[in-house]
């Protein structure tokens, strides 16, 4: 089913849209000793700069989860809140006839899985951690964590829905995700980096639900909140 706008898929990427950004490694680096926080933290603002690109940073970053349990991982990502409002826009998406997908790079598929779960996503994929007697070895692999591996995860989904990427919507927030514009798709950038900002179709700086108008078709509804100026919500990027 395709709205006004010939969009029948959207894809989110997971950190930063559907849980806060930088979330997870804080969040799950509290099962660390101190040495080994601050060394996955450190690791984590090298990428977030530019400086080393996403496998290394996540390789680097698993070595220091060796021998943590699987389990105590799980109940760490338990603790993670939504963005508010991911709820909601997913399942107003869902009743509107959208297929939907959660794609990441960082958040092991496990987890990735949860939330298709617990949000309705029809796709989730992530990469995986290696886990010998319910403990990390520190290994994490996947085609997901190459610099193309966003591109090709969102191509074979979009070839097993029989979707055309012009039907499709991706929603964004960081220049990691960058591959999957190349594919045609509509480009939402979600408080995005400058990267993803110069190479996005629009920008939404602000709360989830202001997806909505962009991904429906609709008008942006007028308010008088002066918390949400309309002024801000959306950018046409020309």
């Amino acid at each position: 089913m395709e709205n006004e706008k010939g969009l029948s898929m959207v894809v989110f990427d997971v950190e930063g849209v559907i849980i806060p950004k930088q979330r997870y490694l804080l969040e799950e680096s509290t099962l660390l000793s101190r040495g080994s926080q601050s060394l996955v933290i450190l690791d984590g603002l090298l990428y977030e700069m530019g400086i080393r690109p996403l496998k290394t940073s996540l390789e680097r970053i698993y070595r220091h989860f060796r021998g943590v349990a699987f389990d105590d991982l799980t109940e760490s990502f338990k603790r993670i809140p939504l963005v508010p409002g991911a709820p909601e826009v997913i399942d107003r998406l869902k009743t509107r006839g959208f297929s939907i997908a959660l794609i990441s790079s960082g958040v092991p598929e496990p987890f990735v899985q949860r939330l298709a779960r617990e949000l309705g996503a029809d796709y989730a994929i992530g990469p995986t951690l290696e886990v010998e007697e319910g403990r990390l070895t520190g290994r994490i692999f996947s085609d997901i964590i190459e610099t193309d591996g966003k591109e090709k995860a969102l191509a074979r989904i979009l070839e097993e829905a029989s979707v055309p990427p012009s039907a499709c919507a991706v929603v964004a927030d960081d220049r990691n995700n960058l591959p999957m514009f190349r594919l045609g798709v509509l480009r939402v950038g979600f408080n995005p980096d400058f990267a993803l900002t110069a190479q996005s179709d629009h920008v939404v700086r602000g709360d989830l639900d202001e997806v909505l108008p962009i991904l429906l078709n609709e008008p942006q509804p007028f308010t008088l909140d002066p918390r949400r100026p309309p002024l801000r919500i959306r950018e046409a990027i020309h």
